[in-house]
């Protein structure tokens, strides 16, 4: 996991392209909903592609029935990132998720 406070933008955007190429990791963004003008608050989604000549990520919203998918400008996803949750006073971010054996957690674990 990154939280947008302990990265950059530009570092964002990097792991935008990577997490949305062929092939690639997934992306999965988490964000509050408010600062993109939906209702409800902190919310994870995947990301499902990246337009960079527009400055677009697509949100495959996992509430389809609230949001279907939709298109967002970079720098209001990147914003939304940015916010602080109420609960932890941390950041949100983003996963990169890819298929592979997993690394053990100081908590749990799992293994193939």
């Amino acid at each position: 996991a990154v939280r947008a406070d302990t990265t950059t933008e530009a570092a964002f955007l990097a792991d935008l392209e990577r997490g949305t190429a062929a092939g690639r990791p997934h992306m999965v963004a988490t964000y509050d909903r408010a600062a993109l003008r939906q209702t409800g608050g902190g919310h994870f989604s995947p990301v499902g592609g990246y337009h960079r000549q527009r400055g677009l990520v697509l949100i495959l919203d996992v509430a389809r029935f609230k949001y279907p998918p939709h298109w967002v400008p970079v720098d209001q996803l990147w914003k939304a990132m940015c916010s602080a949750d109420p609960e932890t006073g941390r950041s949100r971010g983003y996963l990169l998720l890819a298929a592979g054996p997993m690394r053990q957690h100081a908590t749990c674990g799992a293994s193939e």
